[in-house]
């Protein structure tokens, strides 16, 4: 994982330094450092990035998944 990859993440999940800081239990200098490259990021945190967008990918579908089973059951009640 790369600097501007790093700045994706963020991006993708509207997550400041300091909060991927927080969320991967390190200091924001740490993620500032990973972001513009100046200190080779650890496997575990880029795993653990990586798990953050999964989760909310995760999270998007299975919201999804549910707001459809309600739009189902709200369109049943009405057609009977």
């Amino acid at each position: 994982m790369t600097g501007p990859e790093v700045k994706r993440v963020m991006a993708r999940l509207s997550l400041t330094q300091q909060q991927l800081a927080a969320e991967l239990g390190v200091a924001r200098n740490t993620v500032n450092r990973w972001a513009n490259d100046l200190e080779p990021i650890p496997r575990m945190a880029q795993l653990a990035m990586t798990a953050l967008l999964i989760r909310t990918k995760t999270e998007v579908a299975v919201g999804a998944k549910k707001m459809l089973k309600s739009h189902r059951r709200l369109m049943d009640k009405v057609s009977k």
